[in-house]
């Protein structure tokens, strides 16, 4: 009897985990992701930091009704961004597109300093635009 019952407790949990996985993951005929369209991903990098440097708040792209979702610690922290610039067109690979850009901040005291930076861009299913914790 007991073997019996462990058999069957085997064989549900194995299925709850299955059902689990498979919605968690989607039922979708392909298990890759969609491809990164650099130029969106760049011109929605541009968008993200003209605004930045306009002195757009970052709290106006981590709305869900915002077009971009933006994550980056010196813009939350209160830093001016006074100038950046692209190193190159990006680096797109698989969903995201990896952009190096040198950032001028100013900081609360008027200080400025120079940082290299790295970017991920998404482009699907929506526009997203990360700083790398990784230069």
């Amino acid at each position: 009897m007991s073997a019996i019952i462990r058999n069957l407790v085997s064989k549900f949990s194995f299925t709850a985990i299955f059902v689990l996985f498979a919605a968690i993951t989607g039922c979708s005929s392909s298990n890759e992701a969609q491809r990164v369209d650099p130029v969106l991903a760049k011109s929605t990098l541009e968008t993200a930091l003209d605004g930045w440097k306009r002195g757009d708040p970052i709290s106006d792209y981590q709305k869900n009704s915002s077009s971009v979702v933006v994550q980056d610690r010196d813009w939350s922290a209160g830093a001016k961004l006074v100038a950046y610039k692209c190193h190159d067109s990006g680096d797109a690979l698989d969903a995201n597109m990896f952009c190096k850009v040198r950032l001028t901040l100013e900081d609360v005291q008027g200080n400025q300093t120079e940082r290299e930076v790295t970017y991920v861009v998404g482009t699907s299913p929506v526009r997203t635009v990360f700083r790398s914790f990784f230069p």
